[in-house]
């Protein structure tokens, strides 16, 4: 019984930040502040930022852009925004941001082969 009642009560806990992740705030945030970054330690802590801001989720894909002016790639769009970013692990972040608005992947592509 007090099994049951602590998992129920970490449900409840771990619920709501699920339902209100913001996958696309966070990536949007990511594409917003790292471009232009110069060294590592920069971009770990807007990571973090952008994290913490976002009530970011990994397992919630991102929205696909499609508009007149977004970019029709995710190579299009890392090639653009990390041009002038000397950090490693801020155009890599920026890269994945890109890819994951531009070229996302379906989570059930690995069942339709």
């Amino acid at each position: 019984m007090k099994r049951t009642v602590t998992v129920i009560a970490l449900a409840l806990l771990v619920a709501p930040h699920i339902a209100f992740a913001d996958t696309d705030g966070y990536w949007d945030c990511i594409l917003d502040k790292m471009p232009g970054v110069e060294n590592d330690v920069t971009a770990y802590s807007i990571r973090r930022l952008c994290s913490q801001k976002n009530n970011y989720n990994p397992n919630i894909p991102a929205t696909k852009r499609t508009g007149w002016f977004d970019f029709e790639s995710g190579a299009e769009c890392t090639a653009k925004k990390s041009k002038d970013t000397r950090s490693t692990l801020g155009a890599r972040a920026v890269m994945s941001a890109c890819y994951a608005f531009y070229e996302p992947v379906n989570p059930f592509d690995q069942f339709t082969k």
